[in-house]
């Protein structure tokens, strides 16, 4: 995980994009795209609103949710503290 990056992004306002990066890196090693083909629908509409729906903002969370919970179980319990600290 580049934790840099992800905190970088989160920084700068750009939530969804820090997703996609975690998405990918959970993306090699399960195999499944499934993460990242949703944070990036999700930041498609973002940049053709220009702004994140409430409701757009609250499945990204749950997608969120979600997606730590695979990073838990694939990386284990300090790559989820470590990212929760950056996210």
């Amino acid at each position: 995980m580049n934790y840099k990056l992800i905190k970088e992004l989160t920084n700068n306002n750009n939530h969804t994009e820090a997703r996609i990066e975690i998405a990918e890196e959970l993306a090699k090693k399960t195999l499944s795209q499934s993460y990242v083909k949703i944070f990036r629908a999700i930041q498609q509409i973002q940049d053709i609103k220009r702004h994140i729906p409430l409701n757009l903002m609250r499945y990204r969370e749950e997608e969120t949710k979600d997606m730590l919970e695979a990073v838990k179980l694939v990386f284990g319990d300090k790559v989820l503290e470590d990212l929760n600290k950056c996210i």
